[in-house]
Protein backbone atom coordinates (compact mmCIF):
# COMPACT_ATOMS: atom_id res chain seq x y z
CA UNK A 1 0.00 0.00 0.00
CA UNK A 2 2.71 2.45 -1.07
CA UNK A 3 1.28 5.78 -1.00
CA UNK A 4 2.02 9.21 0.55
CA UNK A 5 1.49 10.26 4.28
CA UNK A 6 -0.56 13.12 3.05
CA UNK A 7 -2.15 11.08 0.59
CA UNK A 8 -3.24 8.97 4.12
CA UNK A 9 -4.14 11.48 6.41
CA UNK A 10 -6.17 13.24 3.97
CA UNK A 11 -8.07 9.27 3.15
CA UNK A 12 -8.17 8.63 6.79
CA UNK A 13 -9.68 12.54 8.09
CA UNK A 14 -12.30 12.29 5.25
CA UNK A 15 -15.69 10.37 5.78
CA UNK A 16 -14.57 7.71 3.26
CA UNK A 17 -11.69 6.83 5.91
CA UNK A 18 -13.49 7.00 9.08
CA UNK A 19 -13.63 3.20 9.34
CA UNK A 20 -9.81 3.32 9.36
CA UNK A 21 -9.45 6.19 11.28
CA UNK A 22 -11.57 4.77 13.98
CA UNK A 23 -9.89 0.99 13.96
CA UNK A 24 -6.64 1.53 13.73
CA UNK A 25 -6.25 5.06 15.89
CA UNK A 26 -9.22 4.60 18.54
CA UNK A 27 -11.13 7.82 17.48
CA UNK A 28 -13.14 9.77 15.00
CA UNK A 29 -11.07 12.49 15.95
CA UNK A 30 -8.74 13.93 12.92
CA UNK A 31 -4.99 12.64 12.61
CA UNK A 32 -1.72 14.75 12.12
CA UNK A 33 0.51 14.49 9.46
CA UNK A 34 2.88 13.04 12.30
CA UNK A 35 1.21 10.29 12.66
CA UNK A 36 0.42 9.70 9.50
CA UNK A 37 4.27 9.11 8.68
CA UNK A 38 4.64 7.11 11.79
CA UNK A 39 1.76 4.85 10.43
CA UNK A 40 3.09 4.63 7.02
CA UNK A 41 6.56 3.91 8.73
CA UNK A 42 5.31 1.19 9.98
CA UNK A 43 2.88 -0.18 7.54
CA UNK A 44 5.95 -0.37 4.72
CA UNK A 45 8.60 -1.67 7.00
CA UNK A 46 5.86 -4.79 7.90
CA UNK A 47 5.21 -5.35 3.95
CA UNK A 48 9.43 -4.96 3.38
CA UNK A 49 10.67 -7.50 5.77
CA UNK A 50 7.64 -9.68 5.61
CA UNK A 51 6.75 -9.06 9.24
CA UNK A 52 3.38 -8.53 10.36
CA UNK A 53 3.81 -8.87 14.24
CA UNK A 54 4.46 -5.23 15.16
CA UNK A 55 1.34 -4.00 12.90
CA UNK A 56 -0.82 -6.79 14.54
CA UNK A 57 0.43 -5.45 17.88
CA UNK A 58 -1.12 -1.91 17.43
CA UNK A 59 -4.02 -2.90 15.36
CA UNK A 60 -7.26 -5.07 17.17
CA UNK A 61 -8.35 -5.82 13.39
CA UNK A 62 -5.54 -5.11 11.49
CA UNK A 63 -6.26 -7.67 8.27
CA UNK A 64 -8.94 -5.69 7.69
CA UNK A 65 -7.58 -2.42 7.98
CA UNK A 66 -4.84 -3.86 5.77
CA UNK A 67 -7.16 -4.98 3.00
CA UNK A 68 -9.36 -1.57 3.44
CA UNK A 69 -6.26 0.51 2.95
CA UNK A 70 -5.64 0.07 -0.59
CA UNK A 71 -4.25 3.41 -3.14
CA UNK A 72 -7.93 2.57 -5.11
CA UNK A 73 -9.73 3.52 -1.59
CA UNK A 74 -7.18 6.07 -0.72
CA UNK A 75 -6.22 8.18 -3.45
CA UNK A 76 -8.65 9.61 -5.27
CA UNK A 77 -8.04 9.59 -8.86
CA UNK A 78 -7.69 6.29 -8.09
CA UNK A 79 -10.67 5.52 -6.53
CA UNK A 80 -12.56 7.92 -9.43
CA UNK A 81 -10.45 6.21 -12.16
CA UNK A 82 -11.94 5.53 -15.01
CA UNK A 83 -10.22 5.30 -19.03
CA UNK A 84 -11.24 7.50 -21.94
CA UNK A 85 -14.02 6.80 -23.70
CA UNK A 86 -13.98 3.71 -25.32
CA UNK A 87 -10.45 2.81 -24.05
CA UNK A 88 -9.81 -0.06 -21.66
CA UNK A 89 -8.14 0.18 -18.00
CA UNK A 90 -6.28 -2.58 -16.88
CA UNK A 91 -5.30 -3.46 -13.41
CA UNK A 92 -3.28 -6.46 -12.92
CA UNK A 93 -2.61 -8.58 -9.81
CA UNK A 94 0.48 -11.10 -9.66
CA UNK A 95 0.44 -14.06 -7.04
CA UNK A 96 3.62 -15.90 -6.06
CA UNK A 97 5.28 -17.81 -3.39
CA UNK A 98 9.04 -17.49 -3.03
CA UNK A 99 11.28 -20.21 -1.21
CA UNK A 100 12.24 -18.46 1.81
CA UNK A 101 10.85 -15.20 3.82
CA UNK A 102 14.15 -13.54 2.65
CA UNK A 103 13.28 -13.89 -0.84
CA UNK A 104 9.78 -12.68 -0.44
CA UNK A 105 11.34 -9.78 0.91
CA UNK A 106 14.04 -9.30 -1.14
CA UNK A 107 11.57 -8.75 -3.66
CA UNK A 108 9.32 -6.33 -2.12
CA UNK A 109 12.48 -4.17 -1.26
CA UNK A 110 13.08 -4.07 -5.18
CA UNK A 111 9.52 -2.45 -5.25
CA UNK A 112 9.11 -0.56 -1.95
CA UNK A 113 9.42 2.67 -4.22
CA UNK A 114 6.90 2.13 -7.03
CA UNK A 115 3.72 4.09 -6.46
CA UNK A 116 0.39 2.65 -5.80
CA UNK A 117 1.55 -0.51 -5.41
CA UNK A 118 -0.41 -2.77 -2.79
CA UNK A 119 1.54 -6.00 -1.55
CA UNK A 120 -0.71 -8.51 0.61
CA UNK A 121 0.58 -12.04 2.11
CA UNK A 122 -1.64 -14.62 -0.45
CA UNK A 123 -0.03 -16.43 -3.39
CA UNK A 124 1.65 -19.79 -2.04
CA UNK A 125 4.73 -20.21 -0.01
CA UNK A 126 6.45 -17.32 1.25
CA UNK A 127 4.06 -15.42 -0.38
CA UNK A 128 3.47 -11.69 -2.37
CA UNK A 129 -0.29 -10.97 -4.08
CA UNK A 130 1.77 -7.37 -5.73
CA UNK A 131 -1.62 -5.60 -7.37
CA UNK A 132 -0.98 -2.74 -9.21
CA UNK A 133 -2.56 0.49 -10.36
CA UNK A 134 -4.39 0.17 -13.55
CA UNK A 135 -3.02 1.66 -16.80
CA UNK A 136 -4.32 2.39 -20.04
CA UNK A 137 -4.29 -0.67 -22.33
CA UNK A 138 -3.56 0.96 -25.66
CA UNK A 139 -0.16 2.60 -23.90
CA UNK A 140 1.17 -0.84 -22.64
CA UNK A 141 4.82 -0.94 -22.64
CA UNK A 142 7.13 -3.73 -21.44
CA UNK A 143 9.11 -1.28 -20.03
CA UNK A 144 6.87 1.71 -18.55
CA UNK A 145 3.98 -1.11 -17.25
CA UNK A 146 4.73 -1.87 -13.73
CA UNK A 147 2.94 -5.19 -14.00
CA UNK A 148 5.46 -6.20 -16.90
CA UNK A 149 8.04 -4.81 -14.91
CA UNK A 150 7.47 -6.56 -11.65
CA UNK A 151 7.08 -10.07 -14.18
CA UNK A 152 10.44 -9.09 -15.47
CA UNK A 153 11.96 -8.75 -12.14
CA UNK A 154 10.28 -11.85 -11.09
CA UNK A 155 12.16 -13.73 -14.34
CA UNK A 156 15.67 -11.94 -13.55
CA UNK A 157 15.20 -13.94 -9.96
CA UNK A 158 13.43 -16.61 -10.95
CA UNK A 159 15.89 -18.91 -9.03
CA UNK A 160 13.96 -17.06 -5.58
CA UNK A 161 10.98 -17.84 -7.05
CA UNK A 162 8.85 -21.26 -5.55
CA UNK A 163 7.35 -23.61 -7.48
CA UNK A 164 3.93 -22.96 -8.56
CA UNK A 165 0.99 -25.11 -6.57
CA UNK A 166 -2.00 -24.22 -9.37
CA UNK A 167 -3.07 -22.26 -7.21
CA UNK A 168 -1.62 -18.79 -7.23
CA UNK A 169 -3.14 -16.51 -10.19
CA UNK A 170 -2.19 -13.50 -12.64
CA UNK A 171 -5.84 -11.67 -12.38
CA UNK A 172 -6.50 -8.88 -14.46
CA UNK A 173 -9.05 -6.52 -13.78
CA UNK A 174 -10.45 -4.70 -17.15
CA UNK A 175 -12.65 -1.04 -17.31
CA UNK A 176 -13.99 0.46 -20.32
CA UNK A 177 -14.33 4.38 -20.64
CA UNK A 178 -18.27 5.79 -21.26
CA UNK A 179 -18.88 9.18 -22.51
CA UNK A 180 -20.00 10.60 -19.54
CA UNK A 181 -16.55 10.66 -18.00
CA UNK A 182 -17.37 7.38 -15.93
CA UNK A 183 -17.12 3.00 -16.64
CA UNK A 184 -18.97 1.83 -18.55
CA UNK A 185 -21.50 -0.57 -16.09
CA UNK A 186 -20.92 -3.89 -16.11
CA UNK A 187 -23.41 -6.29 -17.75
CA UNK A 188 -24.03 -9.28 -14.95
CA UNK A 189 -26.20 -11.39 -17.34
CA UNK A 190 -23.59 -10.73 -19.90
CA UNK A 191 -21.19 -12.31 -17.68
CA UNK A 192 -22.88 -15.41 -16.23
CA UNK A 193 -23.41 -16.26 -20.29
CA UNK A 194 -19.29 -15.65 -20.74
CA UNK A 195 -18.75 -17.70 -17.71
CA UNK A 196 -20.74 -20.66 -19.12
CA UNK A 197 -18.82 -20.57 -22.05
CA UNK A 198 -15.62 -20.60 -20.29
CA UNK A 199 -17.15 -23.64 -18.15
CA UNK A 200 -17.48 -25.82 -21.75
CA UNK A 201 -13.71 -25.32 -22.57
CA UNK A 202 -11.87 -28.28 -22.96
CA UNK A 203 -8.59 -29.20 -20.89
CA UNK A 204 -6.68 -28.53 -24.07
CA UNK A 205 -7.83 -24.76 -24.39
CA UNK A 206 -7.99 -24.30 -20.60
CA UNK A 207 -4.28 -24.67 -20.89
CA UNK A 208 -3.81 -22.83 -23.75
CA UNK A 209 -5.04 -19.80 -23.09
CA UNK A 210 -4.90 -20.07 -19.75
CA UNK A 211 -2.01 -22.57 -18.70
CA UNK A 212 -4.34 -24.44 -16.13
CA UNK A 213 -7.78 -25.44 -15.19
CA UNK A 214 -8.99 -21.88 -13.74
CA UNK A 215 -10.00 -21.34 -10.38
CA UNK A 216 -12.14 -19.08 -11.20
CA UNK A 217 -13.44 -17.45 -13.80
CA UNK A 218 -15.32 -13.41 -14.48
CA UNK A 219 -16.72 -11.16 -11.54
CA UNK A 220 -18.47 -7.80 -11.68
CA UNK A 221 -16.31 -5.35 -9.00
CA UNK A 222 -16.71 -2.21 -7.73
CA UNK A 223 -20.05 -1.71 -7.96
CA UNK A 224 -20.03 -2.89 -11.61
CA UNK A 225 -17.50 -0.70 -12.75
CA UNK A 226 -14.97 -3.10 -13.82
CA UNK A 227 -15.11 -7.00 -14.41
CA UNK A 228 -12.24 -9.06 -12.38
CA UNK A 229 -10.73 -12.12 -14.41
CA UNK A 230 -9.00 -15.33 -11.74
CA UNK A 231 -8.49 -17.34 -15.15
CA UNK A 232 -4.63 -17.55 -15.43
CA UNK A 233 -1.77 -19.03 -14.14
CA UNK A 234 0.55 -17.16 -12.02
CA UNK A 235 3.60 -16.66 -14.77
CA UNK A 236 6.89 -15.23 -14.73
CA UNK A 237 7.47 -14.99 -18.26
CA UNK A 238 6.45 -11.21 -19.66
CA UNK A 239 5.27 -12.54 -23.11
CA UNK A 240 2.91 -14.78 -21.13
CA UNK A 241 1.93 -12.10 -19.29
CA UNK A 242 1.02 -9.75 -22.43
CA UNK A 243 -0.94 -12.41 -24.06
CA UNK A 244 -3.10 -12.97 -20.48
CA UNK A 245 -3.64 -9.32 -20.83
CA UNK A 246 -4.71 -9.61 -24.39
CA UNK A 247 -7.26 -12.66 -23.91
CA UNK A 248 -8.49 -10.75 -20.37
CA UNK A 249 -9.55 -7.31 -23.11
CA UNK A 250 -10.36 -9.52 -25.93
CA UNK A 251 -12.90 -10.74 -23.21
CA UNK A 252 -14.27 -7.53 -22.26
CA UNK A 253 -14.48 -6.04 -25.34
CA UNK A 254 -17.01 -8.63 -26.47
CA UNK A 255 -18.45 -8.13 -22.23
CA UNK A 256 -18.93 -4.54 -23.41
CA UNK A 257 -20.31 -4.86 -26.77
CA UNK A 258 -23.57 -5.78 -27.97
CA UNK A 259 -22.71 -8.68 -29.73
CA UNK A 260 -24.26 -12.20 -28.81
CA UNK A 261 -22.74 -14.29 -26.16
CA UNK A 262 -22.49 -17.50 -27.29
CA UNK A 263 -19.70 -20.34 -27.26
CA UNK A 264 -18.45 -19.14 -31.32
CA UNK A 265 -17.98 -15.70 -29.99
CA UNK A 266 -16.82 -16.62 -26.49
CA UNK A 267 -13.82 -18.46 -28.27
CA UNK A 268 -13.34 -16.00 -31.10
CA UNK A 269 -12.68 -13.73 -28.56
CA UNK A 270 -9.67 -16.06 -27.02
CA UNK A 271 -8.25 -16.96 -30.04
CA UNK A 272 -7.86 -13.21 -30.85
CA UNK A 273 -6.02 -11.64 -27.87
CA UNK A 274 -4.25 -15.19 -27.79
CA UNK A 275 -3.23 -14.14 -31.33
CA UNK A 276 -2.52 -10.53 -30.64
CA UNK A 277 1.47 -9.27 -30.85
Amino acid sequence: MFFSASEFMEYVNSNEGRYARATYFGSYRPITLEQARSFMRLVRNSIVERDMEPYVEQCNDCISLYKWLRPWNVVPKLRDFAPPPGEFGVGVEVECGFINATAASFIAYKIKNWKYVAIDYEGGEYPIEATFPPFIYSKMRNDRTQALRYIKLLSDYSSLVAPNDGWVGFHVNVSKGDTDGKCVSVNERRIERINIALSELSDMENFKYFNRYPYGRLYSQGGRRWVEMKLFDSTTDVATARRYIHIAVALADLLYSDQAITAVSVRAALEAGYNKE
